[in-house]
């Protein structure tokens, strides 16, 4: 909420246990037409079967002259399986936006190459230390999953905060990797 405009804020989430303001589904929203300003929508349209509805059903609840800002993938791991559906090209995202009625007003890339890399290499390194190299911490806590994946993460942080030099240096000499 700190980085919206200030008004009213309307969290909506497919999982309850996050604590979400509205429970419901993208593909059928629960509010009137013409009910908001802005829609934020992020990480969401891999995640449905029928992204084209989600954003219909987005064009439906904003007020005209609105905006909507979406991020999707175009290059991820499979997660959240078995609903994990898509990766986006900035074509087919614009597709779909003007096939829902939406003006695009911009398509930009966020990171490139050297952040797939360096993503990719830190879920490498991620699973190899919780499930392997860490594998003592079970005597410490039984079987405790969650425990070791925390000490992974921990563990990276030094690689994490080179992989953002690295990103950041290198990211932009390849403008058509995103």
């Amino acid at each position: 909420k700190k980085f919206l405009p200030r008004g009213s804020y309307t969290a909506m989430e497919v999982n309850v246990n996050k604590r979400p303001d509205i429970c419901g589904a993208a593909e059928m929203l629960p509010f009137r037409d013409n009910s908001f300003d802005t829609v934020l929508c992020t990480e969401v349209l891999e995640h449905v079967p029928e992204p084209l509805m989600v954003l219909m059903e987005c064009f439906r609840v904003m007020k005209p002259g609105g905006v909507i800002y979406i991020t999707v993938p175009m290059t991820w791991y499979l997660h959240y399986e078995p609903h994990d559906y898509y990766r986006f090209t900035k074509h087919g995202i614009s597709y779909l936006c003007n096939k829902a009625g939406f003006n695009i007003l911009s398509v930009e890339k966020i990171g490139g190459f050297a952040l797939f890399l360096c993503l990719r290499l830190s879920e490498f390194l991620h699973k190899i230390l919780y499930r392997y190299l860490l594998l003592p911490l079970k005597v410490l806590g039984g079987n405790n999953l969650a425990i070791r994946k925390k000490a992974a993460t921990l563990l990276l942080t030094p690689y994490q905060m080179l992989a953002l030099v690295v990103v950041f240096l290198f990211d932009r000499l390849g403008p058509l990797d995103a």
